[in-house]
């Protein structure tokens, strides 16, 4: 999962909500995934090394139940995608 595309690899680190940190922590998602710390309410900080443009996708998917912490980059690539959302249904 998240190589089909190529693309080269990059650290990504994410925080899933409590209610979907199940995701996560039932089923390895990709070899690299790395559960960095359970928070006290319950959400997960996750680590990936994945092509980051295919990655992104997954995380859109997840709507506000994860949130990006690293890297800026794609942060950035992610609010830029919701605006152009936001954008279809004003």
């Amino acid at each position: 999962m998240w190589q089909s595309y190529g693309g080269d690899a990059t650290v990504v680190k994410i925080r899933i909500t409590a209610s979907h940190a199940f995701m996560v922590e039932e089923k390895l998602r990709h070899p690299s995934q790395k559960i960095i710390n359970r928070l006290d309410d319950g959400s997960v900080v996750i680590q990936y090394r994945v092509p980051k443009d295919e990655f992104m996708w997954w995380i859109l998917s997840l709507g506000s139940n994860v949130e990006v912490l690293q890297p800026e980059e794609l942060q950035s690539e992610i609010l830029h995608e919701i605006q152009e959302i936001f954008g279809i249904y004003q």
